[in-house]
């Protein structure tokens, strides 16, 4: 699997992979929010916090520094998990990240590319699609995360970059 990042739903700011320099319309702090049926609250990535940068990977982490894959936790939200999950084996996981993964990017009306900025990552194809943010909040306010088209690297060659 390729790396993956988003834009945060409130700034549309894209999320930076650790190690790359600030930008602008970029961010290097975020914050994956827990629908209220699951806990509430979020994980986060703070590149400025050793250990808790963001990886590429889709990893976030709670205020206790476990790390938590978001595809994992939609899978878990949106009844994605295998049958028998148990979170310790490692093939059950990533059958419950690639369920996840190919029902986010592969919308069920195949008229709608999957490339197309949030058209997989809605109400409609997830009943708790990702929202991710780069301010603290509850789910139910925040709007969906898009995809960032860049994957965490930054601006494209040509773009603005002030």
């Amino acid at each position: 699997m390729g790396q993956f990042s988003w834009r945060c739903a409130d700034t549309k700011n894209a999320l930076l992979d650790r190690g790359i320099k600030p930008q602008k319309n970029c961010t290097t702090k975020a914050y994956l929010l827990i629908p209220k049926e699951f806990g509430g609250g979020y994980f986060f990535v703070d590149n400025e916090q050793r250990g808790r940068e963001y990886d590429g990977y889709g990893n976030f982490f709670d205020e206790q520094g476990k790390k938590h894959d978001a595809y994992e936790e939609l899978a878990k939200w949106n009844g994605l998990l295998p049958e028998g999950y148990n979170p310790k084996n490692s093939d059950m996981v990533q059958e419950a990240r690639s369920n996840a993964i190919e029902k986010y990017y592969t919308p069920e009306d195949p008229n709608v590319s999957p490339y197309q900025d949030g058209n997989y990552n809605s109400p409609e194809i997830l009943k708790y699609p990702m929202k991710i943010t780069e301010r603290p909040m509850k789910y139910e306010q925040a709007g969906i995360a898009l995809d960032d088209r860049n994957q965490g690297w930054g601006c494209d060659d040509g773009e603005d970059e002030d």
